[in-house]
């Protein structure tokens, strides 16, 4: 290999060419000068043309270029060559150089032979230049409506009412319109390149102008829309409230932000006289959006619900909606938005409230709509009607009352006229009779006729009694003690052990302790009303049984006694509760036992009723509002 190589530079086979033929100095250095100078040429065309391919990345079909780089400079080495054989006469190696040449040549013509027609179809230079005129036009136009477009975003950015800033990736001031002149008192000249925070920063009201600002800059997120509320500082160092919207941009790959901040003093005044307005309302004021999301509250509010502001403020106002309303109030609060008018809530229908202690308050409800720039929102007016409805629940009371009175004196006329009249009738007849026995001397039927007479007595005083009795069931004790319930009823069974046992009936009380606060004589009369005629109708023969219980449900006593004898039509379960009614033909009683039971019940807002049906016995209810029970640790008595 390395004989092969040293082979090419082997000169001995060949003179210089100096020695061959007859040259005369001036022609030898004319062809030594010329083929140099054809070599310095041929080397620096390539070198020019490889920097321009370098340097133009765009240059089309690169590979031609480099082929001819590559032949011009073999040629011209083969020139080079030529002049060194004057004294060099290495033939071996300039044959190498000639194949190599030929080699660089032809691979130049068969690559140059496809990207000839590709030549051809590029535009010519006329084309190009007209297309570079008309691009250079078209340039032209597209710049002066760019001007057109800055000269107009100017002046709307000038005139804008709204103060326009413009800042820099680090918070530096780069455009500031008039209205930001006039709402900070800077002039632009004076502000320009100063931090935005001299005018934001720093104040409490700045918190989420900074978050967003810098979720801007850190993040490099785009815009989001909406706004926030901040506080800006004039130069005279007043502050004032803004409106800002934050966006950004970017200028030659560099980030700019821009906020447009409206000054909402006068708003804010308006806001806080309305907040003032509504916070002196006599009433509970709540208003909500669309959503039922609560908005705003006053002190009434929280004074009649029992609720903190901050427990209710961004909560649905469902929270205050007894629960077996809630699901159907949704399809109400719809409605009202679908047609919003100012109206009552409600009408026709009782609405209530529910307080945070789980009570439930009759309320009366005005509903008011509002349109703000956050939309539609509803101003609902609360009333607790507790005490007119406690008054209307009294005004009916009496009116009931009257209308009882009224009947219990229809009966109390009819019993003058027979219960009364007629003992009275047979006393007159009777002391007739006795008078014309005693004037003509006939004594004989004395006793008999004194003892009609005294019979009828004893029945107008009984009915006197019992009238009296009913008078004073309707009055208001102020007699009340602790009562044991299971005492009073012991109590009464030991007095009356005697007709207990001529009656043949045992009596079982609950063992369970009760204790409530009533007036004791009132409590013994509706036990001995109800216990009696267990004795004297439900036990008709021996072996009787009378239970006596009490249980607690619904916000309420209640208190049976039941008996195992004949039993109640349900058709007289009314009828028995009236004045002066009797289901039994018993010459005894006057018939006004059960109405004293009910009308002391009711005055101490129970009620009483029994469950009964022919044959199945009887049982007599009457309950109380729990409230009168007093808890066992609370005793007395």
């Amino acid at each position: 290999m390395m004989t092969g190589i040293t082979g090419l530079f082997d000169t001995s086979d060949f003179p210089p060419r100096w020695t061959c033929g007859t040259w005369t100095p001036l022609h030898g250095w004319v062809h030594i000068v010329a083929d140099a100078a054809i070599w310095g040429a041929y080397t620096m065309i390539p070198a020019v043309l490889a920097y321009f391919i370098l340097k133009r990345r765009d240059v089309p079909f690169p590979r031609i270029f480099w082929l001819f780089c590559l032949f011009i400079l073999s040629c011209g080495t083969n020139h080079l060559m030529e002049s060194a054989i004057f004294w060099w006469p290495a033939y071996r190696f300039a044959a190498l150089l000639k194949v190599l040449t030929a080699i660089a040549s032809w691979g130049t013509v068969l690559a140059l032979i496809p990207t000839v027609p590709k030549a051809l179809s590029l535009p010519g230079l006329a084309k190009i230049n007209s297309d570079l005129t008309r691009e250079i036009k078209e340039r032209r136009r597209i710049e002066a409506a760019q001007r057109a477009g800055e000269s107009q975003l100017r002046a709307i950015f000038d005139h804008a009412s709204d103060a326009i800033i413009t800042v820099g990736e680090r918070g530096d001031i780069t455009a500031f319109n008039r209205a930001a002149e006039r709402l900070f008192g800077y002039e632009a000249s004076a502000i320009l390149g100063k931090s935005i925070w001299g005018l934001l920063g720093p104040g409490d009201g700045n918190a989420p102008a900074e978050a967003w600002w810098k979720q801007l800059q850190g993040a490099g997120a785009p815009a989001q829309d909406g706004r926030l509320t901040a506080t800006g500082w004039r130069r005279d160092g007043h502050a004032v409230p803004v409106e800002l919207s934050v966006g950004d941009f970017e200028i030659l790959s560099a980030k700019h932000y821009v906020a447009i901040l409206r000054d909402v003093r006068e708003r804010k005044r308006a806001e806080d006289r309305f907040r003032i307005a509504v916070e002196a309302a006599p009433s509970a004021t709540v208003m909500t959006d669309a959503k039922g999301r609560i908005l705003l509250i006053n002190a009434q509010t929280e004074a009649m619900f029992g609720y903190r502001r901050d427990e209710l403020l961004g909560n649905l106002v469902e929270t205050l909606v007894p629960r077996r309303f809630r699901d159907a109030h949704p399809q109400f609060r719809g409605a009202f938005f679908a047609d919003p008018h100012a109206r009552p809530m409600g009408a026709g229908r009782d609405l209530y409230g529910l307080r945070k202690d789980g009570h439930e308050i009759p309320v009366e409800i005005g509903l008011n709509p509002i349109n703000t720039d956050e939309g539609l929102v509803v101003l609902a007016s609360i009333v607790d009607i507790t005490e007119r409805k406690r008054a209307e629940a009294s005004l009916q009371s009496a009116h009931d009352e009257l209308l009882r009175r009224n009947e219990e004196m229809e009966q109390f006329t009819y019993t003058v006229s027979h219960d009364l009249k007629s003992p009275l009738v047979n006393l007159e007849g009777f002391a007739a009779f006795l008078a014309r026995d005693v004037e003509s001397g006939r004594t004989d039927r004395i006793v008999e006729f004194t003892g009609h007479i005294t019979h009828a007595v004893g029945k107008m005083r009984e009915t006197i009694d019992a009238l009296l009795e009913i008078s004073r069931a309707g009055r208001v004790s102020s007699d009340a003690k602790p009562v044991h319930l299971r005492r009073l009823v012991d109590d009464w069974v030991a007095a009356h052990t005697g007709m207990i046992a001529r009656a043949g009936a045992n009596v079982h009380v609950a063992p369970e302790s009760l204790v409530i606060q009533f007036d004791p004589q009132r409590l013994h009369e509706v036990f001995d009303n109800l216990l009696t005629n267990a004795l004297k109708y439900g036990c008709p023969s021996p072996g009787g049984r009378i239970e006596v219980g009490w249980e607690r449900g619904d916000g309420e006593i209640r208190v049976f006694v039941r008996d195992h004898g004949p039993g109640i039509a349900p058709r007289y379960h009314k009828r028995i509760f009236e004045l002066f009614q009797r289901l039994h033909r018993q010459p005894e009683g006057t018939g006004v036992g059960l109405s004293l039971v009910k009308r002391v019940v009711e005055h101490h807002r129970g009620r009483v009723w029994v469950e009964s049906d022919e044959g199945r016995g009887a049982c007599f209810w009457f309950s109380l509002p729990a409230e009168l029970e007093i808890p066992a640790k609370s005793e007395v008595g």
